[in-house]
């Protein structure tokens, strides 16, 4: 379980920056339950499942520490959350409230790059925001190799054919269709993400939208 220290921190950074754009937030779940490492017994489907129901444990204990401006909504009905609905989730981040777009797509054999990807588009945003454990895109791995070259900004296609693991297949399939901006960044910065435009890899659409 996401410990109550991290908990508390995210959800003081997302408070701020709530303050100056509308936050819909997929939490992955990787803390708790990787689906992609269930043994070989375990249907590929019902790990996918666990997986997902781990997000929405996630999002609530990071939700509640939000001071009421934190909303769940689930990829499918549960009796404690509010299922997805374009239009609820629009009405709550117009309101100033932070939603947690939890349970994946709600099907299995999807990642959470696709969930934030199909939730990006259907919600029009302007942007994707993905923190991770290093401060951007390389052209190695920067843990095996010293010489490894931070990029400052990308196409998908770029991304794609580089091998370059910013979001899987799926994702960029679904965001060629509709682009939308993306930037990695390290987690440590989220509180500075807004405000420096210099931090993390840029990823884009087309060489024209650079």
């Amino acid at each position: 379980m996401i410990s109550e220290g991290k908990a508390a921190s995210l959800a003081d950074t997302l408070i701020e920056l709530s303050k100056h754009a509308e936050l819909a937030v997929v939490l992955g779940a990787g803390n708790l339950y990787r689906g992609r490492e269930a043994g070989s017994s375990i249907l590929r489907g019902v790990a996918d499942e666990v997986g997902m129901l781990a997000t929405v444990m996630n999002a609530k204990v990071v939700s509640s520490y939000l001071k009421g401006m934190g909303r769940v909504f689930t990829a499918r009905p549960m009796a404690t959350d509010q299922p997805y609905q374009r239009a609820e989730v629009d009405s709550w981040l117009r309101g100033g409230g932070v939603a947690f777009l939890s349970y994946g797509t709600g099907l299995p054999y999807f990642s959470t790059d696709s969930a934030a990807a199909f939730y990006a588009i259907d919600l029009k945003a302007d942007q994707i925001l993905k923190a991770s454990n290093v401060d951007g895109v390389y052209d190695k791995d920067p843990k095996k190799d010293p010489h490894a070259h931070r990029l400052s900004q990308l196409t998908y296609q770029e991304a794609i054919e580089k091998d370059l693991k910013v979001m899987d297949q799926t994702a960029f399939a679904l965001l060629r269709e509709h682009p939308i901006p993306i930037r990695v960044f390290s987690f440590d910065v989220l509180d500075q993400i807004l405000k420096n435009e210099n931090l993390g890899t840029h990823i884009y659409g087309s060489k024209k939208e650079k």
